[in-house]
C-alpha cells in the first residue's frame, strides 16, 4: 500500500510540476499571496484530500472535452 501512495505522490509531483512551470512560463501564475505555513497547519488527512482534488482539478482542465 505504501508504495501505491508512493507512487501517487509522485505523479500528482510531476504533473503539477509541470502545470506550475506552464503557467509561469504564459505568465498567467501570478505570485501567491497566502500565509506561507497556511498548507502546513492542515491535517494529514486534509491535506491528501487537498493534493487529490487539486490533481483531480488539473487532469479535468487538461483533458479535452469529451
Amino acid at each position: 500500500m505504501e508504495s501505491s501512495m508512493e507512487d501517487r505522490a509522485a505523479q500528482y509531483h510531476r504533473e503539477m510540476s509541470r502545470f506550475i512551470v506552464e503557467e509561469v512560463d504564459e505568465g498567467s501564475a501570478p505570485p501567491s499571496k497566502s500565509e506561507p505555513g497556511k498548507l502546513a497547519r492542515l491535517s494529514p488527512t486534509q491535506f491528501k484530500e487537498l493534493g487529490t482534488d487539486v490533481y483531480d482539478e488539473l487532469i479535468r482542465r487538461r483533458t479535452p472535452d469529451q
